[in-house]
């Protein structure tokens, strides 16, 4: 909903017990895990969009990586590929590491069959490290 505790981040000051700024981030998305990057300039955020950065004072916001990236599709039909996972800060504050969970397998209970109707899921995570400013340099996601 558009009061969702995800869609801005704030910044609370732990010995006023204040709110000092609000942080807005990406409008009608859920925006979870904020990492600060070890040099206080810039914000690092994930939602179902990618993994998105931000400088400090909530100026340019730009999505670094997608969270999807289709890979083609399963035997049973169902689209494969990567899911991108939220990332984290290196103490360099230049770069992020984040994992890929590369999807490479689907299935689907049978309509039949009495089941929770989970969907088993096989792949693997491979971890990734990035420099934020490249990224945001190539980066023409909207």
């Amino acid at each position: 909903s558009s009061n969702s505790a995800w869609k801005q981040f704030p910044m609370f000051n732990v010995e006023s017990h204040q709110v000092e700024k609000i942080f807005e981030a990406v409008r009608g998305e859920n925006n979870m895990n904020p990492k600060i990057s070890p040099d206080g300039n810039r914000i690092l955020f994930w939602n179902e969009k990618g993994i998105w950065v931000m400088n400090s004072d909530c100026s340019i916001i730009k999505r670094i990586l997608p969270f999807y990236l289709e890979d083609g599709l399963s035997k049973s039909g169902e689209k494969v590929g990567l899911y991108v996972m939220p990332g984290t800060w290196c103490p360099d504050s230049k770069h992020v590491i984040y994992e890929h969970f590369r999807i490479t397998r689907f299935q689907r209970p049978a309509p039949n069959e009495i089941s929770s109707g989970n969907l088993e899921v096989e792949g693997y995570i491979s971890f990734y490290k990035v420099n934020v400013d490249s990224a945001i340099a190539i980066s023409n996601l909207p």
